[in-house]
This record gives structure tokens, sequence and C-alpha cells, in this order.
């Protein structure tokens, strides 16, 4: 059975979904918003397109994820975008999802609303089970450190001429 989320909507979840049922999630369209935590995908996740919403910790490198139990499952979309909303630490590396497996790419992900940054694929055990990672690492653009140091330059000699 499952369910497809078509349309502009923001499907929020926390907790278990499809705990009961056979079948899988498949995002066609819409944003699909994992809220506060961990949230668990009982089935596979098929990605068509829309787009993955986390937000990243400013203070550790703790995010909110979704763990899917079986398969995360590339559909016939072409843009597989993840907004980050501005949010994360420079140089941590944050967890995003654990699966079973995946027909992803690592060149197939984009992010939006970030500072820069590279996805990477791990392993981590969860219930003597072996799980693949998807992660996250902030690392700034070049254009972003060079106006950071202008900015900061520039209260420096701001605050000499007091």
């Amino acid at each position: 059975m499952g369910f497809t989320m078509n349309g502009t909507g923001r499907l929020t979840f926390t907790g278990t979904v499809l705990s009961n049922e056979t079948g899988n999630i498949t995002l066609n369209a819409g944003e699909f918003y994992a809220s506060s935590g961990s949230s668990t995908v009982s089935n596979d996740l098929v990605w068509n397109e829309g787009l993955l919403i986390f937000d990243l910790s400013t203070i550790d490198n703790s995010s909110n994820t979704i763990n899917i139990n079986n398969a995360f499952t590339k559909g016939s979309g072409e843009t597989f975008a993840f907004d980050f909303g501005n949010s994360g630490l420079i140089n941590e590396t944050y967890t995003l999802m654990t699966f079973a497996s995946t027909d992803f790419a690592l060149s197939d992900f984009t992010a939006v609303n970030t500072m820069g940054g590279n996805f990477s694929f791990g392993t981590t055990e969860i219930n003597e089970a072996t799980f693949q990672t998807l992660q996250y690492a902030v690392i700034p653009e070049p254009g972003t450190l060079v106006l950071l140091g202008i900015a900061l330059g520039s209260l420096l000699l701001f605050r000499r001429r007091k």
C-alpha cells in the first residue's frame, strides 16, 4: 500500500512512518521534512523529485535524521536537492540518513541554502546490523571565506580608527 506525495505541499513527520503498512513512501514533488530528531521509514523511500529539508545544528554535529529500514531508491527524477536552511557549523559532518541499500551516487545530490559542502557515504551499526549513511560536511566555498575575511578586516580597521 504505502503512500505517494505529489504536488507542492510539505510533509512533516516525526517518529515512525508506515510502521504497520506494506509498501513504500514515494516522493514525487513537494517538500519532505523530518522534523526534530530521528524519524523512521519502515519500508523503502523512493525519491523521484522534490526537496528533503534538514535542520543542521549550530551547536554540534547533530541534525534531524531519516532512518530507512530498507532501500533509499533513486526514482525517475533528475533533481535531488537537500535544503539546509543556511544552518550548520563550518567543518562539521552531519549524518542525514541511514538506509539498508541505495542506488544513488553522490553526484546525484545537490545542496541549497548552505555555505557549501560535500556529500559522502559511510556506514554505521544499529542494533547489530550495518547500515549505510548519507553525510554532509559543511565546508564553505572560498568566496564565502574571502567575504568573511573582508568583513572581519573592516571591523578591525573601523575599531582601530576609533
